[in-house]
């Protein structure tokens, strides 16, 4: 699904706008991996509980939340900052049509955290098999319409071409289906597994907007320095406006564990 944009940018258009398109994909693909680590533990988890014939939706809840919130400061530095990034890093030339897809694809990482969490849980309860239409629909939808943006938007259009087909999926085909197996409501996933942490990441991106605009860095150390100064916003909030009492208690509980 995602590296099929390549092979329509390099039939449509020259080959070396393959590169602008690749250095934002291939990023957003590395920061996944966030989310891809806390959700492969939900495979045994899940598989674990069900064979015990425990509840496992607000365990799903749960990590979808938090797998939504570790991805959420990364993806709005890609939304608010991408463009000075790639400029610090790989050049000026590459930083408009780079930045741009960038911020294509902050969306498909917001959206896509809880997506990875009910993946690798359906798959705990040996039910993938129920995602493959879902999945090849996106595929090929993803190159249809990249297909058909290309023409008037260029790179542009094959971001746009990931991006629709991926939020129907993420949120739609995909809690419909969780729903139809476990019983988790679509709004749950969507208000408490979504909406709720991405709000409670607002103030970081907010942040993010104004060290931009007021504070521009000249280098990359600089740019990294800046991020690590903002990012305890997004716990901070979390821990005062999104986690509940028995969560906090968990948290606490999981620190212990690790301390000692």
């Amino acid at each position: 699904s995602f590296h099929s944009d390549n092979i329509v940018i390099g039939i449509f258009m020259p080959v070396d706008a393959i590169a602008y398109f690749a250095i934002a994909a291939g990023l957003a693909k590395q920061a996944s991996g966030l989310t891809e680590a806390l959700s492969h533990l939900m495979t045994p988890r899940i598989s674990s509980m069900s064979s015990r014939g425990l509840d496992v939706g607000d365990d799903i809840i749960l990590a979808s939340r938090v797998a939504t919130l570790m991805i959420a400061p990364v993806a709005f530095t890609f939304l608010v900052r991408g463009e000075s990034f790639i400029g610090l890093w790989m050049g000026e030339q590459y930083a408009e049509r780079t930045g741009e897809i960038m911020r294509v694809m902050a969306f498909v990482l917001l959206i896509g955290a809880a997506r990875s969490v009910i993946t690798y849980s359906l798959t705990g309860l040996g039910l993938h098999k129920s995602l493959i239409p879902a999945l090849t629909g996106e595929a090929v939808s993803n190159v249809l319409i990249s297909i058909a943006l290309i023409g008037p938007l260029g790179i542009f259009g094959v971001a746009l071409g990931t991006l629709i087909p991926n939020l129907f999926v993420s949120l739609y085909s995909f809690p419909a289906i969780l729903y139809r197996m476990t019983g988790i409501a679509r709004k749950d996933i969507w208000v408490h597994a979504i909406a709720a942490p991405l709000l409670v990441a607002l103030p970081f991106a907010g942040a993010s907007w104004a060290v931009e605009v007021y504070w521009p860095a000249r280098n990359l150390l600089v740019f990294f320095g800046q991020i690590m100064v903002l990012l305890p916003i997004v716990p901070l909030f979390a821990w005062l406006f999104l986690l509940s009492p028995s969560d906090k208690e968990r948290v606490l509980a999981m620190v212990g564990r690790t301390a000692s």
